[in-house]
């Protein structure tokens, strides 16, 4: 499944930057400061991008990337994203 490696990579990549921080998240030098400016950025895309119906920006993000990937599972290659993902996604 292309797209759900697609989601697992942005995921993946959001952690490894997240490492890369103190837990404190005290004490940032300017490299440290844009690494956490780029993670709430992606965290914010997420949150956007999550509770759309599809079709929505979700599936338009995909699409740019995995023309026709889009729909959800067992005829596309997206999975569903129900409702408490939504809810968790707004929170």
């Amino acid at each position: 499944m292309i797209h759900c490696g697609l989601k697992w990579d942005f995921v993946g990549r959001n952690l490894g930057f997240a490492y890369m921080l103190p837990p404190t998240l005290s004490n940032l030098d300017d490299r440290r400061k844009d690494i956490w400016f780029y993670i709430k950025g992606r965290s914010f895309m997420t949150a956007m991008l999550l509770p759309d119906d599809p079709p929505g920006r979700l599936d338009a993000v995909v699409d740019m990337s995995y023309p026709g990937q889009t729909g959800e599972l067992p005829f596309g290659q997206r999975p569903a994203i129900t409702d408490d993902i939504k809810a968790a996604a707004q929170a």
